[in-house]
């Protein structure tokens, strides 16, 4: 079934809207861009009258596909959630395609906990995301979960972002409006990228990996040449020169 022959961990996205809210979505790209390569990205939510929780804001920017389910049936006066059941069914269409070992639903609800057995069973590793109030069943049946809480606390996300302008370099264009990924932000990935790894990475995988969450990343933005010169710039890391010209990259206040 698995035609995955590599060691890379595939990940299929698959994001419940009606009981999460927009808010999260950086957070969790940037703890799946750290995991693995996230192939399938995918929205769920019930709705006749417009997106719930902002989504409607985050899709193009996120390169979200959407699954917009229109109510059967009304329950004492509100629209009856269908939404997980189509998220249900995709997961399956998912494992059978044999083109991810790797799912992620970002839920919280335990209406999710027999498909995550199924999942499992089949070798396909599970990661829950969901919140604090998420009922055990759900958490206990996941390979591992996250809080989203907790992530928006690990990538400091509940900080004023700094101003979009680096070293002289403006935000916008003629045509759009444009931003340019913080020099923080991105340092804050590489430390909990290099935490995860618990040692010393390779500066040009660090890249990749980076690229995974920010596609449009140019070390040039910020006044460099190469990526080694920028991770130079940030204070918690550190640039290891190895014999032969590889270089690796690792935190400063590592043992």
């Amino acid at each position: 079934m698995n035609k995955i022959h590599s060691n890379e961990t595939v990940i299929a996205l698959l994001i419940d809207g009606d009981n999460v809210h927009s808010r999260y979505i950086d957070v969790i790209e940037k703890e799946l861009a750290i995991t693995g390569n996230t192939s399938y990205k995918r929205l769920y939510y019930t709705s006749k009258n417009g997106m719930p929780g902002g989504w409607d804001e985050m899709c193009n920017a996120h390169a979200l596909t959407v699954r917009q389910m229109l109510p059967y049936a009304k329950s004492n006066g509100s629209v009856k959630n269908v939404a997980d059941a189509a998220l249900i069914i995709d997961a399956m269409d998912i494992l059978y395609s044999g083109n991810v070992n790797c799912v992620c639903i970002v839920a919280s609800d335990s209406d999710y906990t027999t498909i995550v057995k199924r999942l499992r069973e089949s070798n396909i590793s599970v990661i829950g995301m969901g919140a604090k109030h998420t009922p055990a069943a759900f958490v206990k049946a996941c390979t591992e979960f996250k809080c989203l809480e907790d992530l928006l606390s690990k990538y400091n996300a509940g900080e004023a972002v700094e101003q979009l302008s680096v070293d002289g370099v403006s935000a916008e264009t003629e045509e759009e409006e444009t931003t340019v990924t913080p020099k923080s932000e991105i340092e804050n990935f590489v430390v909990n990228l290099l935490e995860d790894a618990g040692e010393k990475m390779d500066c040009g995988e660090i890249k990749k990996r980076i690229c995974k969450m920010w596609p449009g990343f140019n070390v040039k933005i910020y006044g460099v040449n190469k990526t080694h010169k920028l991770f130079d710039m940030m204070k918690s890391l550190r640039v290891i020169h190895e014999k032969g010209g590889n270089i690796n990259i690792d935190l400063k206040n590592r043992d």
